[in-house]
Formats: C-alpha cells, sequence, structure tokens
C-alpha cells in the first residue's frame, strides 16, 4: 500500500481531486490542519494516480517524491537570483581587494558607478504565488463562513459533513471491494452452486411446480393444483395446491436426526377424521408422514442430494395414495375432480 501526501499548493486538496482518484483511495482520506491531503491505494495503481494528478494540474510544475510507502507531491521549487544575492556575491568576491588599493583605481570605480546612477533596466518579478484555486460551491461556502452570521454556522457544519461524507464514501467502496471478494469462495463451492442450479433448473421447467425458493435453513417448494393419477370410486381426486419444506440439514448438515427432513402442507384445504387432520393421502398435520414404498426412492435422492429427484418422487407420493392402507383410504371421501 502507498500512501500519498499532496501539499495544497499545487491547487488540489482533500475535496477537489480529480473524480477517478477517488476510486482508488482505499482508507485514510484526510485534508490534515497544514492544508495537505492524505490517502492510500494499492502500490500498482500509483502511477496511474500521479499521471491523474499531473494532468489536473496542468501547466504547474510538481515534484514527485517516493521513498519507501510514502508519495509527497509539492510544487517544484523556482530558481530565483535576486539583486540582493547578485550584491552579496559580489562583495564576497571582492572582500579579499587590498584596502591600500591606489586612488587611480577608486576613481576609475566613481566614475564607473556614476555613469550607471542613470541606467534604466527591467528587473524580473518574483513568479506568481501558487493558490488553492476553489471550485464554485466550496467558494461560496467559503465566503459564507466568513460572514458572522447563521450562514457561517450553517458553511462550517456542511464542510463537516462533507470530510465526513468523503470518509464514509470511501470507507464504504473498501467495504463493496471486502464483500465482492467475501463472495468468490462462497458463488463457487461446488455443494452450493449445484443446489442452485438444481433450484434454478426446476423453477424455470414446464412442470407441477408454481414455484420454488430458499429461506433461512429450507428449500420451499409450492406446486400447482395436484390431482390423483388414478380414479378414486369413479373419479380422480382433487388434492389441492401442495407445498414441500425440504430441510437444507437432511442435504448438507450433520444434525439431522432432531428435524423432519420433509414437511408436507395443503395450501387449500385439509381433510379431517375424528382428532386427525390431513394434508393428503398419508400425512397428518402433525408432521407425520407414511412414505410406504416411496422411502427408499426419496432416501437416495436425499443421500445423493437430488433436489430434483427429491420434489419428483414426493409429488409422486401425494398423487398416488394407498387407498388400502389406513392412512390413505380417507383419500375416497376428498372433492372429485371434474
Amino acid at each position: 500500500m502507498k500512501n500519498f501526501i499532496i501539499d495544497e499548493r499545487i491547487g488540489l486538496n482533500a475535496f477537489c481531486l480529480p473524480d477517478e482518484v477517488y476510486s482508488f483511495i482505499l482508507s485514510n482520506l484526510n485534508h490534515r490542519e497544514d492544508g495537505s491531503t492524505l490517502f492510500s491505494i494499492d502500490d500498482e495503481n500509483k502511477d496511474i494516480v500521479i499521471d491523474l494528478i499531473r494532468q489536473k494540474v496542468y501547466g504547474r510544475r510538481i515534484s514527485v517524491t517516493d521513498i519507501g510507502n510514502l508519495i509527497t507531491i509539492t510544487p517544484e521549487p523556482v530558481e530565483n537570483v535576486t539583486d540582493t544575492e547578485q550584491d552579496d556575491t559580489i562583495h564576497e568576491e571582492t572582500d579579499g581587494v587590498d584596502e591600500e588599493m591606489d586612488e587611480e583605481m577608486d576613481e576609475e570605480m566613481d566614475e564607473e558607478m556614476d555613469e550607471g546612477a542613470n541606467e534604466i533596466r527591467m528587473i524580473p518579478s518574483e513568479p506568481p504565488q501558487q493558490y488553492q484555486r476553489l471550485d464554485h460551491h466550496h467558494s461560496s461556502t467559503m465566503i459564507a463562513s466568513i460572514m458572522e452570521n447563521e450562514l457561517s454556522n450553517i458553511a462550517k457544519n456542511l464542510e463537516e459533513r462533507e470530510r465526513e461524507f468523503t470518509r464514509l464514501w470511501t470507507k464504504a467502496i473498501s467495504l463493496r471491494r471486502e464483500i465482492d471478494e467475501s463472495k468468490i469462495p462462497i458463488e463457487n463451492n461446488p455443494l452450493i452452486s449445484n443446489l442452485m442450479d438444481q433450484v434454478a433448473r426446476l423453477s424455470e421447467t414446464e412442470n407441477l411446480i408454481d414455484d420454488i425458493f430458499f429461506i433461512a435453513g429450507h428449500i420451499i417448494v409450492r406446486t400447482k393444483e395436484l390431482i390423483t393419477d388414478n380414479e378414486i370410486d369413479g373419479c380422480k381426486r382433487k388434492i389441492g395446491r401442495m407445498e414441500i419444506s425440504i430441510n437444507l440439514n437432511t442435504l448438507i448438515g450433520d444434525n439431522t436426526q432432531h428435524e423432519n427432513p420433509i414437511i408436507i402442507k395443503n395450501l387449500d384445504h385439509k381433510y379431517q377424521v375424528g382428532n386427525s387432520i390431513w394434508e393428503c393421502g398419508h400425512t397428518k398435520s402433525t408432521g407425520a408422514i407414511c412414505w410406504g414404498t416411496f422411502w427408499e426412492g426419496l432416501f437416495d435422492a436425499l443421500s445423493s442430494r437430488n433436489v430434483e429427484t427429491i420434489v419428483e418422487v414426493i409429488i409422486k407420493f401425494i398423487k398416488n395414495p394407498n387407498i388400502t392402507d389406513p392412512w390413505g383410504r380417507h383419500i375416497k371421501n376428498w372433492p372429485p375432480a371434474n
């Protein structure tokens, strides 16, 4: 990681960096008391950031110092030799002249000085000061801050909020990058991606499934209206729309012995016989299910984590109740399908 310090005399600070620079900032964007700006970026982006700053201050000469993990950007020193410095040099060069110089040399020097007394010449000015230019927004805020009225407090609070916004923005960029990087090993996990792909295929295929989605700890499957495959006492029976809940601990966890791997509910109606309430044939509202001959196929599908086969077996189980079984014979009383 590289730490940048930018001298405000080059015309930039924390509030007016090139827009592209903000996207590279990792953390520590601070407007310091001396007016300089501090921020940090990845090493591989340092040259890009330096070029962006050079483009922003086009026409100004800047000095870039890169030592260790610190890069400092300041105005380039301007060499300017003043008349005073020139006079000092002359004095230094003549200090060694013998004090007993003859009168003729003194007279010649006096004549030369007299001849130059009325000389007219151009004297170079000092280079223009490098000011920190303010954009329209910061100019108006600066004016308001010195008006010594209610606007002054508003302006000061505004500047503080802008600094906080910049800090939070750079923090948000850093957090977003961490979130994206954390998603990669999860989304690339073969077990997770396999379950996600199976659920996606079931939702896209034309079948008896009306909706399928994940909730915490479960896969939820909601069917269209189901009707028995066979006629029962002269007609097929209307079972209704069903909801199947598949416990994810059964597919990927280690503590499945305390929970039902499958829960089946009827979304349209139930059938009550005495104290027993039935969701469909062989399935009580208490969660008890008598799988009969379907258990073997369901067991194999659960063991292999084959969600598509699990759903197929359960729908077939619901549509084919055994009317000779004490748990299935009540299907005779369910509504006939037209």
